[in-house]
Order: C-alpha cells, then sequence, then structure tokens
C-alpha cells in the first residue's frame, strides 16, 4: 500500500460519521426518518438536523423524539428558511465526524446502509465519496469506481446514500446559490480531484414525493427545464474551471439537453 492509502486506511478504520439532514416541513416522514438511522447495525457519531424555518410540526416532533428516548448524540438546530444546501452546509460546519453522510428527510435508510458503506470503504481505502447505484445491475460489479469523465455525463450519486471524507470538501460545499443540481456540482468537484464510487447494493428507500409540485404538464416541464438549466450551469462551471475545454463543454452541453428532451417527451408521454 502506497503512503497516500496508508493515510486513508487509518481514517476509515476510526470512522466518526456524523449524518446530517436538512429538514423543511416534513413532519409526515422525518420520524420515520429518524428511526432508520438509530436502527443501524452500526451506530453513527452523531445525527444533526437543521429545520429549515419548518411551518408545520417538524421542529416539535423531532424535538420530542430526542427527550422522549433520551437521545444526546441527536442534534436539531432552527435556521431561517434558506433552502437544501445552505441547510446542509450549516449542519456540516457543526460536524464532528471525519466522515459526512447525508439524508433527505423524507428517505429511509436499509438498516445496515452505514455497516456496508464502511466495509467496502475499508477495503478500498483510496475512495472518498461512496454512494449507491440507483438502477441496480446484478451483473454488475458490487462496487464500482466512477470517473469524472463518466460523471459529466450522468448523476451517478444520489445524496441519501452519500458517504463522503469530510476533510475533502471545499468551502462551501454545496453552492447554496443553486436551488437545482447543487449536489451534482459538488460531486464533480470532488471526482474531479479525488476517487468516487457507487454499490450496487439497495441502500436507501426513496421517497416518491415531489416537494408539493402537482404533475401537471406546466408543473412537470417548468421542473425538469429548472433542473436541466442547473445541470448546464455546472458544466460551464466545469469549463471555467478549466475541469474540460471548449470543446467538450459544447459536446457535453448539447448531449445533456437532447437527454433533457429525451426526458420531457417521455415524462408527456406517460
Amino acid at each position: 500500500m502506497d503512503k497516500k492509502n496508508s493515510n486513508n486506511a487509518t481514517k476509515i478504520k476510526y470512522m466518526k460519521i456524523s449524518v446530517i439532514i436538512p429538514c423543511y416541513n416534513s413532519e409526515q416522514n422525518i420520524i420515520q426518518v429518524l428511526l432508520s438511522i438509530f436502527s443501524q447495525t452500526l451506530a453513527v457519531h452523531e445525527v444533526i438536523v437543521i429545520d429549515d424555518g419548518s411551518t408545520d410540526q417538524s421542529y416539535q416532533l423531532i424535538l420530542n423524539f430526542k427527550e422522549q428516548h433520551n437521545i444526546t448524540n441527536l442534534k436539531l438546530v432552527k435556521q431561517t428558511n434558506a433552502g437544501p444546501a445552505s441547510a446542509r452546509n450549516h449542519g456540516i460546519t457543526l460536524a464532528e465526524g471525519d466522515w459526512i453522510a447525508f439524508l433527505d428527510s423524507d428517505d429511509i435508510w436499509d438498516t445496515s446502509k452505514i455497516e456496508i458503506q464502511q466495509k467496502y470503504l475499508l477495503q478500498n481505502p483510496h475512495i472518498i465519496l461512496l454512494g449507491e447505484s440507483l438502477k441496480k445491475n446484478k451483473t454488475a460489479q458490487i462496487i464500482q469506481t466512477i470517473s469524472f469523465n463518466q460523471l459529466l455525463l450522468k448523476n451517478y450519486f444520489i445524496t441519501s446514500s452519500v458517504l463522503v471524507r469530510k476533510d475533502i470538501l471545499p468551502n462551501p460545499p454545496f453552492d447554496f446559490n443553486k436551488k437545482y443540481s447543487e449536489d451534482y456540482k459538488l460531486w464533480l468537484e470532488i471526482c474531479h480531484q479525488h476517487s468516487c464510487a457507487i454499490l450496487n447494493i439497495p441502500l436507501v428507500k426513496y421517497s416518491q414525493n415531489s416537494n408539493n409540485l402537482n404533475n401537471s404538464p406546466q408543473n412537470l416541464s417548468s421542473k425538469l427545464w429548472k433542473m436541466e438549466k442547473g445541470e448546464l450551469e455546472n458544466l460551464r462551471y466545469c469549463y471555467q474551471k478549466r475541469y474540460i475545454n471548449f470543446f467538450d463543454w459544447i459536446i457535453l452541453s448539447v448531449f445533456s439537453l437532447v437527454k433533457y428532451l429525451r426526458r420531457l417527451i417521455l415524462k408527456y408521454i406517460k
């Protein structure tokens, strides 16, 4: 093992994991979300919930849960509504752990999620960001390295599945000026410099909720375009940072637009 990998292995051996949950009006799901963390086969160091200005009973429900179960490693912080990127950044500044796990307030972890990820990180100490493959392939390897070039074509990382080493995160980690694809931008930033991978194992049960957006063609079209605009901004950012050249930027942007049109057509057909 080379010196770089040896240093990484040392950090993984003594993993302290902080879980960051941005919460906004999640009273229907937040207790189930918390239970999925505190039921893990491998305990985390702490859970940090950032209430992003909720107007429902989310904050009180979490406070009651903490007091009823006498949970000392659950931190609950309230902030003025500023969006999930700002909430995650706030949580990271409070985190004591060496590793950060993200979980949205309507997604549920498999009970062995953290144990499985730690196992594969111990076996692959060069990896500093590990997520879950959304589309499972029975013939694929259990762990698959994702290169920067692969990530330019598709966002492989779902935020609620990501476990990442804290000390490599940029400052600020998430671009709080972006409302769409801010997580994708961070994964691109990390993957350009470090080794990242996904597991071909189910780790998270993802919510089917659409953030209270109704599924009318108008709203669906608007949301898809905002997501596409976010992706195009990320590609422009990569060009500005000289991660890609001008020709690649144009080709990738055209490819992204073609994917957007395909998604739009498929949504309307359904």
